[in-house]
C-alpha cells in the first residue's frame, strides 16, 4: 500500500522523496525509541481517531493544494481515503478537509489541522449508518484487516 502511495505522490507532483520530503510511511524517533507515522504533528489532534497528523512535513505541493491555487481558493477540496497517509497526502495544505476510516472505532476520521469538520460526517460518525453502530466497538477489534 505504501508503494502505491508514493507513486501517487510521485505521479502527481513529479517529485521523488527529495523533493517532496515523504520518504516513506514511518521515521523513527529517537526520543520515543519507536518508529512513528511520517504525517505525525503533536501540534495537531485528530477529530474521531487519537492520532495526531498533519501535512506539514510534505513539502511540495498535492494536486490537492493545485486545485486551490487554480481557483484563487474558491473550490472546496476532499480527500477520502481508506488510510490517513493516502487522504493527508493526497490533500496537501490547503485542502478543506482529508478524511479516513479509523482503525480503532470505524468512524471517519481527520485531523484539526483541516478547520471544521462538515456537519455531515459528525452525523454519519454518530448515526445508526456508521461501522461502530452496525458492529458495535467491540465488534471492530475482530473485523479483519486489509492492506
Amino acid at each position: 500500500m505504501l508503494i502505491r502511495i508514493l507513486q501517487k505522490i510521485r505521479k502527481a507532483d513529479t517529485s521523488n522523496p527529495n523533493f517532496n520530503g515523504i520518504a516513506g510511511k514511518n521515521i523513527y524517533d529517537f526520543d520515543k525509541e519507536k518508529e512513528i507515522s511520517v504525517l505525525y504533528d503533536p501540534d495537531y489532534i485528530g477529530n474521531y481517531t487519537k492520532e495526531h497528523y498533519s501535512p506539514r512535513k510534505l513539502i511540495s505541493s498535492t494536486i490537492g493544494d493545485e486545485l486551490k491555487i487554480a481557483s484563487k481558493g474558491r473550490s472546496d477540496v476532499y480527500a477520502i481515503a481508506p488510510n490517513p497517509e493516502s487522504a493527508i497526502l493526497s490533500a496537501g495544505h490547503a485542502a478543506n478537509g482529508a478524511f479516513w476510516m479509523d482503525d480503532f472505532n470505524g468512524k471517519w476520521a481527520t485531523t484539526t489541522y483541516y478547520k471544521g469538520l462538515p456537519w455531515y460526517v459528525d452525523r454519519y460518525n454518530n448515526g445508526p449508518e456508521s461501522l461502530s453502530a452496525r458492529f458495535g466497538a467491540d465488534d471492530l477489534d475482530t473485523l479483519p484487516v486489509t492492506g
